[in-house]
């Protein structure tokens, strides 16, 4: 679990492109809120059918038992180290754009001046 966070933080943080941040920060989340997802719209409880149609709740219902049969949840760790990172990857390009001066517009040079004869 150590080895596959420390691994899935470098390879994002080494990137710093906005692409791979918004891809962390998607896929991660969607799995780290798998759970939770899971269980407030797609469970039937009590006879309740759920909130989610059945073409997604099915789905969601096999993604999650299919990674929470894990030894140690790890999935939903990576998950969660993914979304911290991406999200760490857009805010320093984003304060890393806000640091950066503006271009500074050079002074106009001035005109040669000839003595007047």
């Amino acid at each position: 679990t150590a080895a596959g966070v420390v691994a899935v933080v470098a390879a994002g943080w080494w990137t710093r492109s906005n692409i791979a941040g918004i891809g962390y920060v998607v896929v991660g989340g969607f799995v780290a809120t798998l759970p939770a997802t899971v269980w407030a719209f797609a469970f039937q409880l009590n006879g309740k059918p759920p909130v989610l149609p059945d073409a997604i709740a099915r789905p969601m219902n096999d993604w999650f038992f299919s990674l929470e049969a894990g030894v140690t949840g790890a999935v939903y760790t990576i998950a969660g180290a993914m979304l911290i990172v991406g999200l760490a990857i857009l805010g320093s390009n984003l304060l890393k754009r806000r640091a950066q001066p503006a271009a500074a517009v050079a002074p106009a040079a001035p005109e040669p001046q000839t003595p007047l004869t």
